[in-house]
């Protein structure tokens, strides 16, 4: 099965809110290595700097984002987040990714 991956910029910023919202406690703990509240994730997700790091996703039918992949670029460094919903899991979506 072929999964798409999507480039995401700046105009996607509530899909990302919204898709760390449906994020379970464990998976945001393993995440970011701590329990993040919703201010916290949001904050996060409005610091991301579309013109420096790589931000891609994977959509369901009705244009949620069932998986995110966050490579975020530091002086010669990088850090990559990669998460995907529960219920997706184990369908190629973070291979795709």
């Amino acid at each position: 099965m072929t999964v798409p991956v999507h480039s995401l910029n700046n105009t996607h910023r509530d899909l990302l809110k919204r898709h760390f919202d449906e994020l379970a406690d464990a998976d945001v703990r393993l995440r970011f290595g701590s329990a993040l509240n919703r201010d916290a994730r949001s904050a996060y997700v409005d610091a991301i700097d579309f013109d420096r790091d790589a931000v891609f996703g994977v959509y369901a039918d009705n244009l949620t984002l069932l998986g995110v992949a966050h490579l975020a670029c530091f002086h010669g460094a990088a850090e990559l987040g990669l998460r995907v919903l529960q219920p997706y899991r184990a369908n190629g979506i973070g291979t795709a990714l």
